[in-house]
């Protein structure tokens, strides 16, 4: 007996082509928002230093004219109170003084005229001195608030512009090495670098391999990550190289130093200059209060290099979607990218930069 033939025949063929006309517009529509979301990630990295820039512009104007503000509101709050009184004994929610105390109208609210206005026994109103006492807290309040905010604005580390510079431990270099400087006083919850005992090609490897892993499972997800350079370059070569991404830290060292300096930075090109400037400063006031000839050449020539901005930068920490991570990794210029986990907070990791001459 052979099969009965389709009823519809069209319909299933017809069908078969809407499926795959609304799979082809699926992943149109998936392509388009990936692309999409590249761009304003790429949109944000540039406009970030432009931000920065218009804070350090912006800010020291906002702190004069909020201290204008604060002033003014506190020269005020006792004529505020004065109205507000006022206003109570015209609802009659006050009584208004009588003539035998001799107090006139206008002076109620004013020093020494509430308490003549007081009664026979010469005891302030009670809802009088309550209403006084509720205006001159709401306004002294505020000004507090708006005190205590632009105090806090003004002492955030970074706010004013200039560099944080400040040494760190480089990597532990396999088979003994330069000197390390003092670790920093805090102890961060997460260390991104080379630990104690890792080979330098183990370290590597192991770097490459986690960061192919984030970017598959999540390519379009911001990390915070060490890009450890193949050399050593200028503060003006390592901005070329990192000019399309947002650079929070730079790390320097001229080379048998022993000593190793982070800046933590926001304009990426003017604050690693002064960085380098400030560590030359440094080096230079060294020299000069030390007795050992050594110790005393060491630091000269330190300060001579610094000063010169010389090719002393060899890592920075960016911040940027792992996809791009990956293109920079491709980068000869760069020896390894090590990212952070996803959605860590940079105040809370430690970055050991792995520099060129450690092998």
């Amino acid at each position: 007996m052979s099969p009965l033939p389709p009823r519809f025949p069209g319909r299933s063929a017809a069908r078969e082509v809407v499926g795959a006309a609304r799979q082809a517009g699926i992943r149109a529509a998936v392509e388009v928002a990936t692309a999409g979301g590249a761009r304003l990630a790429r949109a944000a990295d540039h406009a970030g230093p432009l931000l920065d820039q218009l804070d350090d512009t912006l800010l020291p104007a906002t702190g004069d004219a909020l201290e204008v503000v604060a002033g003014g509101a506190a020269a005020t709050s006792r004529a505020v109170a004065t109205r507000l009184l006022r206003l109570a004994v015209r609802v009659r929610l006050l009584s208004s003084p009588s003539p035998a105390d001799g107090v006139p109208y206008a002076t109620l609210g004013t020093g020494g005229g509430v308490a003549a206005a007081s009664g026979p026994a010469g005891v302030m109103p009670v809802g009088r001195a309550m209403l006084e006492r509720g205006a001159r807290i709401a306004v002294l309040g505020l000004v507090a608030m708006i005190v205590l905010s632009t105090a806090a604005a003004l002492l955030l580390p970074g706010v004013s512009g200039q560099p944080v510079v400040e040494p760190v431990t480089s990597g532990p270099p396999p088979g003994g090495g330069r000197a390390a400087a003092p670790p920093p006083a805090f102890t961060p919850s997460v260390t991104i670098g080379p630990f104690a005992g890792d080979s330098t090609a183990a370290y590597i490897g192991i770097a490459d391999r986690e960061l192919t892993q984030q970017a598959q499972a999540a390519p379009d997800a911001e990390l915070l990550a060490v890009v450890d350079l193949s050399g050593f370059r200028s503060p003006q070569a390592l901005h070329a190289l990192l000019s399309d991404y947002r650079v929070t830290q730079v790390f320097f060292t001229v080379p048998g130093s022993g000593g190793v300096y982070q800046a933590a930075v926001r304009d990426p090109l003017a604050d690693v200059l002064a960085a380098f400037d400030a560590q030359a400063a440094g080096a230079a006031g060294r020299a000069a209060t030390t007795a050992d000839a050594a110790t005393r050449r060491r630091d000269q020539s330190e300060a001579t290099a610094l000063r010169a901005h010389c090719d002393c930068a060899f890592a920075a920490v960016i911040r940027t979607p792992a996809v791009r991570l990956i293109e920079l990794r491709a980068n000869p210029a760069v020896r390894v990218i090590d990212a952070a986990p996803p959605g860590a907070v940079e105040s809370t990791v430690r970055f050991i930069p792995l520099a060129p001459d450690q092998q």
